[in-house]
């Protein structure tokens, strides 16, 4: 089928073998595997903008872990003598980061781990303060937002009925709305002047059902005023 707004995928400056570029209509599409390769794209979109764009994400978990902690205890342990050593890392490795500078994103992509992209990207200026939406739980396991970033549904559920209607529910207006509604209050100006990226994690769909919503609207606004659009994959 011939779509004339869906062209060929693009690579990723350096990120040749990890994300992919597609272009939907006026919409820049990242596809990619590994959660912290999120940094290349984010910071390629950085770069084309007055100010840090707001991050708006739908996921089963809030992907807040410090960034660089992975790395810099991979060689230390908390509690052993070599703590203060591995902390230094980190706070070194965050000061390497800016945006502007590729081959800093190139080695900050090397040393992050799972989850650790959101917290990085902040703090490099790359984002501003995240707002999720959180589908917890995955199917078999309870996971609530955490810290005042998040911003979630997950409902005081306790059977496995009760967590099935929430998965089957991800994309519906009625559970997606309030939420929206709740991010534009507590993001002052939201989406301000850096616009946003739509982030989505594949572990946010548990269910067939879940992907196809009765009533999308409020999806399809997310998309429709998202200035950049993230697609995170997931094996």
């Amino acid at each position: 089928m011939n779509n004339p707004d869906l062209r060929a995928p693009s690579r990723v400056s350096r990120a040749t073998d990890y994300v992919v570029r597609h272009s939907i209509g006026d919409k820049a599409v990242y596809v990619f595997e590994k959660h912290h390769y999120a940094l290349w794209p984010w910071a390629e979109l950085r770069r084309q903008t007055s100010a840090a764009p707001t991050l708006v994400t739908l996921d089963a978990h809030t992907d807040l872990h410090r960034a660089f902690v992975g790395h810099a205890y991979g060689k230390f342990y908390p509690g052993s003598p070599n703590e203060v050593e591995a902390e230094k890392i980190v706070a070194s490795e965050m000061a390497s980061v800016h945006f502007n500078d590729e081959a800093t994103i190139d080695m900050a992509v090397s040393h992050l781990r799972y989850d650790e992209q959101i917290d990085c990207a902040q703090r490099a200026g790359i984002i501003q303060v995240p707002a999720f939406i959180v589908l917890g739980p995955s199917i078999g396991s309870e996971v609530m937002p955490n810290e005042e970033r998040a911003v979630g549904f997950s409902d005081n559920y306790r059977t496995d009925q009760q967590k099935r209607k929430l998965a089957d529910a991800a994309l519906e207006a009625e559970k997606l709305r309030p939420i929206v509604e709740n991010i534009e209050e507590r993001v002052p100006g939201f989406p301000g002047a850096g616009g946003y990226i739509l982030d989505i994690d594949l572990d946010y769909f548990c269910t067939i059902a879940g992907l196809h919503p009765r009533d999308p609207t409020t999806f399809y606004d997310l998309n429709v005023f998202a200035d950049f659009g993230v697609r995170r994959s997931q094996r």
